[in-house]
């Protein structure tokens, strides 16, 4: 597999992109689970990932190695966690999230891609936004969801004044 694939731009102001969550929860889970770099490596060559090493795993957990379908699935088989937990952006902390990049006009508040990761939104883009369709259920709570909509609007609002501050808004015109 190949290193991580370079992006066109950088991350904006306050938001990362996803690969940074996994690359952090991967780490944060393996070390939890008091397992070490070489220790996972073997687990995965187990499944048949037979290039992977303990280097591999410490590229992957830095962000600088992008993961197969395959590979990423086999991590939360080996650490032994969810696949959502993998995809919290949260990290195991539970801190507050940061928005996360998607390569759309505007980064997606990290509460949303949670919901998304955990099967309980379809999130798909449109203009300038987000078209947001939260799944009903009977453990989502709807002043949870009139929270994220208040969220993701501040930090659009946010992210406005700052690319008008720093003179942004002509150079993203130009793209």
């Amino acid at each position: 597999m190949a290193p991580t694939p370079k992006r066109k731009t950088d991350s904006r102001p306050g938001a990362r992109f996803m690969t940074a969550a996994v690359a952090k929860n991967v780490h944060d889970r393996r070390v939890l689970k008091g397992i070490t770099q070489e220790d996972l490596a073997g687990r995965m060559r187990d499944l048949g990932h037979t290039a992977w090493a303990g280097p591999t795993v410490s590229q992957v957990e830095r962000g600088r190695r992008s993961l197969s379908l395959d590979e990423f699935l086999g991590l939360a088989l080996t650490i032994g966690v969810a696949i959502p937990e993998l995809l919290d952006v949260r990290g195991v902390e539970g801190r507050q999230s940061e928005p996360v990049e998607l390569g759309h006009t505007a980064p997606l508040s990290g509460d949303y891609v949670n919901e998304w990761a955990h099967g309980r939104a379809v999130i798909t883009p449109s203009g300038e936004g987000w078209d947001i369709e939260i799944i009903p259920s009977d453990e989502f709570d709807r002043e949870r969801l009139m929270q994220l909509e208040q969220e993701q609007r501040e930090y659009s609002a946010r992210l406005d004044e700052l690319v008008k501050r720093t003179g942004l808004e002509d150079e993203m015109g130009e793209q």
